[in-house]
């Protein structure tokens, strides 16, 4: 709401309204006697109908027939410039005026009636082609140097009350972003915020407001309204990456409401933290849609809360402006939009995301979700059973898939002719965490050398979940080696998603070799471990320490419990692996230390 007196909002509560108007053009004075009776009005708004919208910014538009000329030469109307304000009598023969803009002639017609202009604010500026092709900064710095380009003035002196505020945006290259429009629109979505411009005529960055600016009951409804029997919140936001790829990011702690599609923003390709901060922030919004006809003042603005008391409304809830219309001393009509996330919360963060893939299924036509292995395999022999690889996989219909492909694994040479007789090699399947025990598939070698195990496993599953086919190997009497690329696997079926859905699951591994203490080798038994909370995002500065598990050193020595400290983003990354019982029984620190 625009920063009016204690006068004023007591004149705004009383039941008779008195209006004056004042205003300019091309440095020409006029008021409401030389404008057309109702015939002035301003349509703005910051969000599209339907739906609430971050990244938003939308030209005002003005529309006034004045009854004379104002003294103003034909052919000189389009391009002027029209600043206007609305003054309310506050007692005592006073009025306080509120600015209701700054608008740009874009069209004027004579008629009968008077000269009918069309006129639109100064964010059409915006509408400039970018003399640019990438970028790199803050929200506010960018935002800085495009307000320079396109002749506007930013209301912000910094972004520090919006989300990612700090964050250095990089615009790549390659993108489509035509307009400095563009590139704003971007930027506000990416600060979960909407563009403007401010009744100075300024380009200014708004948030929507998660406290009332006013309160109004039923008696300053000229025209009654509508309430709709839900609240509107998010508890997801969606992106397109450049790939297609559509990545889903569920805020901490939302119930259960709406995703947001925000689509394709190249400034935050890769900036996991920054899109799950938006999905958090967004989480906050909880607005009731609504539609009501208010005093006709405009001191009311974009972005602005209120709660409605007694009558259609319960008076606890808020609705948000989010366009309005006002007619010069006759109306002014607020409205919020929405989604009843009852319509969409039903559905778990897993079956939207499945909805998104669900778009690039290819008919009914086959689709394979193909696998090589990016690093070397070892399979110790005596151990338990290794995993060798994992395909998840995400279908659209009930269908029957199929698992298939094969490895190459090696036998190493034996010293000598008595430590090797023979290798026996079995497979284990697991869907979807499941142990499939009805079919191990086992190889007996008696040679060393390279030999193939092949997979094969057709099943039965269910429409639009996401899937997980696991395979493990073990082996007993010698250690087996897979290199890197010699694993070759593929899911294919029909009824499933061209693309992969990620279904959440981390998947690690590691070996400690021998430590030598005190002159005396000690071979470490293999690490059991879980990872108990771990973030998925990893944001640069971030320090993770988990502890993973615990390491037993021969003789039923335990160690203290395994620690993995790592920092991302710097130049040393250290990781303290445990501790060890030295020749003097006292506890001593294993680490590895090196530069990142």
């Amino acid at each position: 709401m625009y920063n009016v007196s204690q006068a004023y909002k007591a004149a705004l509560a009383a039941p008779v309204h008195r209006y004056k108007l004042r205003g300019t053009i091309r440095d020409i004075d006029f008021s409401e006697a030389d404008v057309l009776q109702s015939s002035l009005t301003i349509t703005n708004k910051c969000s599209n109908d339907g739906e609430v919208e971050i990244g938003g910014i939308y030209a005002a538009e003005m529309h006034v027939t004045f009854v004379n000329d104002l003294g103003m030469s034909r052919y000189s109307w389009v391009g002027s410039e029209i600043t206007l304000e609305e003054g309310l009598h506050i007692g005592a023969g006073t009025y306080e005026y509120v600015p209701c803009g700054s608008y740009l002639v874009t069209e004027a017609n004579y008629t009968s009636e008077g000269i009918v202009v069309t006129a639109f604010d100064k964010s059409s500026n915006l509408d400039a082609t970018m003399s640019f092709a990438t970028i790199s900064g803050t929200a506010y710095e960018i935002m800085s140097l495009v307000c320079d380009e396109v002749d506007l003035e930013l209301a912000n002196t910094d972004f520090s009350d919006f989300v990612n505020a700090e964050v250095i945006w990089t615009l790549p290259e390659q993108n489509d972003l035509k307009s400095y429009r563009d590139l704003a629109g971007a930027i506000a979505q990416a600060l979960c915020g909407f563009f403007t411009i401010n009744r100075d005529g300024c380009l200014e960055l708004r948030m929507y407001g998660s406290t009332e600016v006013d309160t109004i009951d039923p008696g300053h409804r000229f025209e009654g309204g509508s309430f709709s029997d839900f609240v509107t919140h998010y508890d997801s936001i969606s992106y397109t990456d450049s790939d297609g790829s559509v990545h889903i990011y569920t805020a901490s702690g939302a119930d259960r409401g709406l995703m947001y599609e925000a689509g394709k923003n190249y400034l935050m390709f890769g900036q996991e933290e920054a899109r799950q901060a938006v999905a958090d922030t967004l989480a906050e919004i909880h607005f009731v849609p609504f539609s009501v006809g208010l005093a006709g003042t405009i001191a009311y603005d974009l972005g602005d809360p209120l709660k409605f008391t007694n009558g259609l409304a319960d008076g606890t809830k808020l609705s948000c402006i989010m366009q309005y219309d006002w007619v010069y001393n006759a109306s002014y009509t607020a409205e919020g939009f929405g989604k009843n996330p009852a319509l969409y919360g039903a559905q778990s963060s897993e079956q939207r995301q499945l909805e998104q893939v669900a778009q690039s299924t290819v008919g009914k036509g086959i689709v394979f979700y193909p696998l090589t292995n990016g690093r070397q395999v070892t399979i110790r022999d005596g151990a338990t059973k290794k995993s060798i690889f994992s395909i998840a996989f995400a279908t659209t219909d009930t269908t029957n898939v199929m698992l298939e492909g094969q490895a190459v694994v090696q036998v190493p040479e034996a010293e000598t002719e008595e430590e090797f007789e023979k290798v026996i090699a079995k497979l284990t399947y697991t869907l979807d965490g499941e142990e499939i025990t009805t079919i191990h598939p086992t190889w007996t070698w008696s040679e060393t050398g390279k030999h193939t195990v092949t997979f094969i496993y057709p099943t039965y599953v269910e429409e639009r979940q996401i899937h997980r086919f696991s395979v493990a190997l073990e082996a007993d009497g010698s250690d087996l080696t897979i290199d890197a690329g010699d694993i070759r696997a593929v899911v294919w079926g029909q009824n499933l998603a061209a693309q992969t859905a990620w279904d959440g699951t981390l998947v690690f591994d590691d070996e400690v070799s021998s430590l030598n203490i005190g002159g005396t080798p000690i071979t470490l038994t293999s690490i059991s471990g879980s990872i108990t909370a771990m973030a998925l995002q990893l944001p640069s500065g971030a320090e993770v320490i988990d502890t993973v598990g615990m390491i037993d050193v021969g003789d039923g020595i335990s160690l203290m419990p395994l620690i993995d400290s790592v920092g991302f983003g710097k130049l040393v990354r250290r990781n303290t692996w445990g501790y060890y019982l030295d020749n003097n029984f006292t506890w001593a620190t294993m680490q590895d230390e090196y530069i990142w």
